[in-house]
């Protein structure tokens, strides 16, 4: 869940539930399946985390420190499952065409200074020769 609001603007009901369902709701699934898995011998856990939690982005704290928290989440269960056989990886999509992505891609002050950051923070630099 999205909230694109700046930092001091957002309450701590509006922070509980941006973390509640992009951090700990992914966290809760996976402690009730990973005993399941260790029984059947291992498995694979998929989190859906964002660029956004890689390089955060103005006026989303929230969203960026949940899905920051879910990458290293994921980080750290990898290292705890491991000896059981199983896989826990993240994707980070970058922004995806959904009423919710075009709801906070409309709120940017400046678009074209938005999408040349966003660009800037989410393409790699090979200006020094590695392929």
């Amino acid at each position: 869940m999205n909230l694109a609001k700046y930092t001091t603007g957002t309450t701590l009901e509006e922070w509980e539930r941006v973390v509640g369902i992009d951090l700990t709701g992914p966290w809760l699934c996976a402690r009730a399946a990973i005993p399941v898995m260790i029984e059947r011998g291992g498995g694979a856990i998929v989190n859906v985390a964002s660029v956004a939690g890689l390089v955060g982005f103005p006026n989303c704290a929230a969203y960026c420190a949940a899905k920051g928290g879910l990458v290293r989440l994921t980080r750290a269960m990898a290292l705890d499952c491991a000896v059981h056989h199983i896989r826990v990886n993240a994707i980070c999509p970058g922004h995806t065409r959904t009423p919710m992505g075009d709801g906070f891609v409309a709120a940017q002050p400046d678009l074209e200074a938005f999408v040349r950051d966003y660009i800037r923070q989410t393409t790699p630099d090979w200006s020094d020769g590695r392929a």
